[in-house]
C-alpha cells in the first residue's frame, strides 16, 4: 500500500451537547442507548490506547486526520490530555483538524487548540432567531468572562475572540445551506469574511442526507466521491467504515482495536463495502451527498 494517501475521520466520542435539526443527533432518543430512532448507534468515549493507535496508524497512512465523525469531540473527558499528546507538526505527516460547534472552547483550552493545523467551526446562521431555530435546546457553556446575553451571543463572542488571536490555527467557518437559513447566506458571508484572514476560509455548503437519515427540500444531489477520496472512518469503539457519513456504521469493515489499517483495507469486507458504494446499495441507495462536503469557498480579508 502507498503511504499517507488516506483521509482519516476519527471520533473521540459521538456524544453531542447540540441537537441541530440538520444532524442525525436531532433524531436520537433521550437515553444514551439505542432508541429505535434512525440514529441508533450507542454513545460512548474512545479509549486512550485506541486513540493513540489511530495517531500511530495515521502517521503511516493518512494525508489528513479530521477529528469529528459524529459528536462534539471536546465532550471527551480526556480531550485536552489526548490532543496534547499528539506529535507536533514537525513530527507528523498528516494535516490535523478539528470539527467543533465551539460551545465548549475556553481560554483554558487554547493551548490544546493550537495542536491542530486547522479548526472547522459550524455556525450556520447570522442571526439569533435563525440559529435558535436550527439548534433548539442546545446547551451552551459560558466561561472565562466572555460576555453574552444568551446562547447565541456568547457563542459568537467566543468565536470572534478566537479569530482575533495572533497565534492560532487556520479556521474554516462552516455554513450549511438549508430551508431555514437559505435567505441568510449572503449576509453571513459578507459579515464573517471581515473577521477571517486570507489563510482562513468560509465554506457554504448544501445540507447532507447522511445516507438518507436527514431530509430537507434544499438538498442537492451530487455524485459520490467517497471511494476516490480514500476515506477511512473510525468510530469511538474502533469500528471502521469507508464512509464518513455512515451514521450507524452499517458498512463496518473491521475494527481498529484488534486490526491494523493495512489489514482492514486489504480485507475482503473493505473491498465489498467499496463496491457497494459504487453500486449504490444498502444505505447508499438513499444518499446523494457526493461532494456536498466542499461547497462555495470565500477567503477572509482581515489583516
Amino acid at each position: 500500500m502507498a503511504r499517507n494517501y488516506m483521509q482519516f475521520c476519527v471520533e473521540l466520542t459521538n456524544h453531542c451537547n447540540f441537537k441541530c435539526v440538520y444532524c442525525p443527533h436531532s433524531l436520537y432518543g433521550e437515553e444514551d442507548t439505542p432508541s429505535g430512532s434512525v440514529f441508533t448507534r450507542r454513545k460512548g468515549f474512545m479509549a486512550p490506547d485506541l486513540f493513540r493507535k489511530t495517531i500511530t496508524e495515521a502517521n503511516r497512512w493518512a494525508q489528513s486526520y479530521s477529528m469529528g465523525f459524529f459528536g462534539e469531540q471536546q465532550m471527551h473527558p480526556q480531550f485536552d490530555e489526548l490532543i496534547q499528546g499528539v506529535p507536533k507538526r514537525k513530527d507528523r505527516k498528516f494535516l490535523f483538524s478539528l470539527n467543533t460547534n465551539w460551545s465548549l472552547v475556553t481560554k483554558d483550552t487554547l493551548e490544546t487548540l493550537k495542536c491542530f493545523d486547522q479548526v472547522r467551526i459550524s455556525i450556520d446562521a447570522s442571526t439569533k432567531e435563525v440559529w435558535e431555530a436550527l439548534c433548539p435546546g442546545s446547551d451552551l457553556l459560558t466561561k472565562d468572562g466572555v460576555k453574552g446575553n444568551g446562547r447565541y451571543e456568547t457563542l459568537i463572542e467566543k468565536i470572534k475572540w478566537f479569530l482575533r488571536l495572533k497565534d492560532r490555527p487556520k479556521v474554516l467557518l462552516i455554513y450549511v445551506r438549508q430551508t431555514a437559513n437559505k435567505h441568510d447566506e449572503d449576509v453571513f458571508r459578507n459579515e464573517w469574511k471581515h473577521y477571517l484572514r486570507p489563510t482562513d476560509t468560509l465554506v457554504t455548503k448544501a445540507i447532507l442526507t447522511f445516507g438518507g437519515v436527514v431530509f430537507d427540500p434544499y438538498m442537492q444531489e451530487n455524485e459520490c466521491h467517497v471511494v476516490q477520496e480514500n476515506r477511512f472512518t473510525v468510530a469511538w469503539d474502533g469500528r471502521c467504515t469507508p464512509c464518513s457519513l455512515d451514521v450507524n456504521i452499517a458498512m463496518q469493515a473491521g475494527n481498529l482495536i484488534d486490526q491494523s489499517v493495512e489489514e482492514i483495507v486489504a480485507g475482503t469486507q473493505w473491498a465489498e463495502r467499496l463496491q457497494g458504494i459504487r453500486d449504490r446499495v444498502g444505505i447508499c441507495a438513499n444518499c446523494f451527498d457526493g461532494q456536498n462536503y466542499g461547497g462555495k469557498q470565500t477567503k477572509g480579508v482581515a489583516s
